[in-house]
């Protein structure tokens, strides 16, 4: 539920955002407001919503994976005499915020780069014959960074990578190759 109400909020805030700016502004790609669409791929696909505008990027991706309990507070030895194991499958969802810097600005299209800070909640999935349960959850921290290419109709393309550190290991890991489509007004 948590999940939807950031989403309608970010949407919300695009669309208010956009009424105040002027038309000009955005033909020459200045300051563009728009939402993208698209996917994270790689270990676990995940679906990816980015919203930005005046220079401020915000993006959420997560897997949505759901389980029908918890394994906290139970010990490694309990959880495997109850017949789970890890079979490599987690659950993941980010957020990450950063600028939006133009690199190239022209009247018929604006290429940005967007630097961003990344934070993820992950968790392995434990499953035996019948059921899947959530393992501890982790904290892990990262970077992420996204080219986008706005058309003067508002059409927008983007493409990126993020990188977290965390986990077990405590390494840093390839959390995401992205690709998206949206419109900018």
């Amino acid at each position: 539920m948590k999940k939807i109400v950031l989403s309608l909020l970010f949407i919300m805030a695009m669309i208010s955002t956009s009424s105040a700016q002027k038309a000009r502004r955005y033909f020459y790609a200045n300051q563009p407001t728009g939402i993208t669409f698209g996917a994270d791929v790689l270990e676990e696909a995940q679906f990816k919503v980015s919203a930005y505008s005046h220079y401020v990027y915000f993006s959420f991706s997560s897997n949505f994976k759901s389980t029908d309990g918890t394994t906290e507070g139970y010990k490694s030895e309990e959880v495997a005499s109850a017949g789970l194991q890890n079979k490599g499958s987690f659950g993941i969802t980010q957020y990450n915020l950063g600028a939006m810097l133009p690199l190239k600005i022209d009247y018929t299209y604006g290429i940005y780069i967007a630097p961003q800070g990344a934070y993820a909640r992950k968790f392995d999935i434990y499953e035996n014959t019948t059921k899947k349960f959530k393992g501890p959850v982790s904290n892990e921290y990262g970077a992420a960074v996204d080219f986008m290419y706005i058309d003067r109709t508002g059409i927008t393309f983007q493409a990126g990578v993020s990188a977290l550190y965390g986990g077990e290991n405590e390494t840093v890991y390839l959390s995401g190759l992205n690709i998206g489509v949206g419109y900018s007004f």
